[in-house]
């Protein structure tokens, strides 16, 4: 889940996903802030995230504020930033 929540989804969608498998707070970060601090807690050498639209730089900072000192965005198809992976 990385959508902010109330944002507008296709009918298709709503329909068919769980709300909690989709919103994740006001900036859609709150499982991946969830995220990042586990990993971070438990050592973790490595960490790719599935991020929204518009979300990798946000994810690049709380990745390296957690320790993961390189992070880089990878683009789907389209060229939009659908990844970011962080390392330590």
């Amino acid at each position: 889940p990385y959508v902010e929540d109330g944002a507008p989804l296709a009918p298709e969608i709503t329909r068919h996903e769980p709300h909690v498998a989709l919103f994740a707070g006001p900036d859609g970060l709150a499982l991946v802030r969830t995220l990042v601090q586990q990993a971070a807690e438990r050592g973790v050498a490595f960490l790719a995230l599935e991020i929204g639209m518009g979300q990798a730089p946000a994810v690049a900072l709380l990745m390296r504020a957690a320790g993961f000192a390189r992070t880089e965005a990878r683009p789907d198809l389209a060229g939009i930033d659908r990844v970011v992976a962080g390392w330590r």
